[in-house]
């Protein structure tokens, strides 16, 4: 979408594509029905020729990478990175929900309570990457989620200390 990014999701290790010789193929050692059909990309592979790039599936060629960046293209299996406004959108409402729910309960419900939402947001953040092929960060999420129960623990602390002078008094 807008103001996001692709990524390529990998279909295997380097070295999974097929490749053959640039020159096998001009003096006519690879037959035209191997290649016919077929989508082909030229560039230099032999070891030291090319610079190799680290990706998640290993160190691969440039020509490589663009391989698998075709491929993903054509099976539409490219990652849709979010925006930027997603992010931080998905945290505060996450964080806004949590601040709600953490309002009136037992310590032991909202430390409990506090984890769930983490598992939670990280399964969704899986299942979009896995599923939808999009990619939300949720780092920032599961971040102020961790925050809002020692946070919640502090107001409460506060508001009894300050019902507790109150008494005194």
């Amino acid at each position: 979408g807008p103001g996001g990014r692709t990524d390529i999701d990998y279909v295997g290790p380097s070295g999974h594509m097929r490749t053959v010789s640039y020159l096998q193929v001009l003096r006519g050692e690879v037959p035209a029905a191997q290649i016919r059909g077929k989508y082909v990309l030229v560039g230099s592979q032999p070891d030291g020729w090319s610079r190799r790039f680290p990706t998640p599936m290993g160190r691969m060629s440039g020509i490589e990478m663009l391989g698998e960046q075709l491929q993903a293209a054509r099976a539409d299996l490219m990652i849709r990175t979010a925006p930027a406004w997603v992010t931080a959108l998905s945290t505060a409402l996450c964080t806004l929900l949590m601040c709600l729910a953490l309002r009136r309960m037992a310590p032991r419900r909202a430390l409990l309570l506090s984890l769930a939402a983490v598992a939670l947001v990280l399964a969704a953040a899986f299942t979009a990457l896995n599923y939808a092929h999009y990619w939300v960060a949720p780092s920032a999420a599961v971040l102020m989620l961790l925050a809002c129960y020692p946070l919640w623990c502090w107001r409460q602390q506060e508001t009894i200390l300050a019902d507790m002078d109150g008494e005194l008094q």
